[in-house]
């Protein structure tokens, strides 16, 4: 892999190579979607002043969240492989929302 690096005694920017173990490509290549997952999770809390009352209910609730964000990744991936463009990650937890 080649990466522009900025030369200060040059005054310019060079591309030389990168180097980095192979056990970071294998993580960044092999994955299989754990950080975007994640990433998703994230973008809409659900249940955020409950989470205080009882222990089981941030259980409860991370569990429907995963579910939800499994369900978009799949119908995302369905949709894309017979070439139709899916809605967006809010407009899929709109439409879960009000059905």
């Amino acid at each position: 892999m080649m990466k522009k690096v900025y030369k200060k005694k040059i005054d310019r920017k060079l591309v030389l190579p990168f180097l980095r173990p192979n056990f970071v490509n294998d993580y960044n290549n092999d994955m299989n979607s754990v950080d975007r997952s994640d990433q998703l999770r994230t973008s809409y809390y659900v249940g955020y002043g409950l989470r205080q009352r009882k222990s089981w209910w941030s259980i409860f609730f991370w569990g429907i969240v995963v579910t939800i964000v499994n369900a978009y990744l799949l119908y995302k991936s369905w949709y894309e492989m017979h070439g139709f463009k899916p809605m967006s990650h809010y407009h899929f937890w709109e439409k879960i929302a009000l059905t």
